[in-house]
């Protein structure tokens, strides 16, 4: 039998980042928000059709999970054994480890018989009544290797003959997807302008190098010990489904309002309202050592100010680009981010020759 219409693999996550919608530091409410989502992907899964709908925004466009998209596909190379007319597709194109997956496999005659297997796992496939159409859930395991992987599908057309290829897809680690409004991923005109003067501006504060030490002691948390740590340096992120982002600093899940402290003695040489940032405080504390608070609902001290070790500098907040209440604490040296629990690790002097 010759197949005169394409088949089809689709490959899709019901629920690709539905836990990770929202920012680890994500309000109640809106963690909420996120789970609901994750239970009417569970839902969407079970009826194929419904995952061509979009949810609606909500009349706020507040809410984290208003601006989830469809699953997009990618077209896939098949393997050489692959009859004439097939075609595979892989949505979303992003696939990560961790997520569950929806393989469909549609042609236009009916197949009698289908299987699967990827990573070492058997797909069961599981058909229409026109058994035109067939669908295997899988999932991809967090341990699963990096990079390309092969599904392999094998069956059997109306009149028994075998029908066997495969096709490759992509898998990267898992990246922590963050909701924000939209005007933070796709600026408007006047906002790329404000955008473009406020990276002027950081980039001539970040060159600042005093020669003389301001620091004294070891460097302290910013909050207290009982507010955790939700997001480490380094880490890999989305806004909005967009660009893979690096995680140049360290979150902290401080509520609305928190205290916000200054790890170390210096000068305040920034304490201004931008775009990205929301209401930032910069500290320096010599010799090109420098720290940023970010997104603070509340700054307590102005630029020019002489600030101590663990003085309150402001309120922690969701000002700029921020899905809810935390603080973002970001270390330079020289320009360079670096780690900012390493250095709260480190045991410093006290007792410094002053300069004269």
């Amino acid at each position: 039998m010759k197949f005169s219409n394409s088949i089809t693999v689709i490959l899709t996550a019901a629920s690709l980042l539905a836990t990770c919608s929202s920012d680890k530091t994500t309000p109640a409410a809106t963690q909420q928000a996120a789970q609901a989502t994750t239970q009417k992907a569970a839902q969407a899964a079970a009826s194929p059709a419904s995952m061509a709908e979009a949810p609606k925004a909500s009349a706020t466009g507040a809410s984290p999970v208003a601006m989830e998209k469809a699953p997009s596909e990618l077209a896939l190379d098949l393997s050489p054994s692959a009859p004439a007319g097939l075609k595979v597709t892989i949505g979303p194109k992003v696939i990560e480890r961790g997520s569950p997956c929806l393989f469909t496999v549609t042609s236009a005659e009916a197949l009698s018989a289908l299987s699967g297997a990827t990573m070492g796992k058997k797909v069961f496939f599981n058909p229409d009544q026109s058994r035109k159409t067939w669908y295997g859930l899988a999932g991809v395991a967090l341990e699963s290797r990096l990079g390309s992987q092969t599904i392999t599908l094998k069956g059997s057309d109306a009149g028994g003959r075998p029908v066997t290829f495969s096709a490759q897809f992509e898998i990267e680690a898992r990246k922590t997807n963050i909701r924000v409004p939209p005007e933070f991923t796709d600026p408007d005109d006047e906002e790329r302008a404000r955008i473009a003067r406020e990276a002027l501006l950081k980039r001539d504060v970040f060159k600042t190098l005093s020669t003389d030490a301001l620091w004294n002691g070891s460097f302290l948390r910013p909050v207290d010990t009982g507010i955790r740590l939700t997001a480490a340096f380094a880490g890999t992120r989305r806004f909005n489904s967009g660009p893979a982002k690096t995680h140049r600093g360290a979150d902290f899940g401080a509520p609305q309002g928190t205290p916000i402290k200054a790890i170390n003695s210096g000068r305040v040489i920034l304490a201004r309202s931008l775009f990205y940032d929301g209401n930032m405080v910069t500290i320096d504390h010599g010799q090109g050592l420098l720290s940023l608070y970010l997104h603070l609902s509340k700054m307590n001290v102005k630029e020019g100010d002489t600030v101590s070790a663990g003085q309150t500098i402001g309120a922690s907040g969701s000002t700029g680009r921020s899905s809810g209440p935390h603080l973002h604490l970001q270390v330079k040296w020289s320009g360079t981010d670096i780690d900012p629990l390493d250095l709260m690790a480190l045991k410093l002097p006290s007792n410094l020759a002053k300069s004269n």
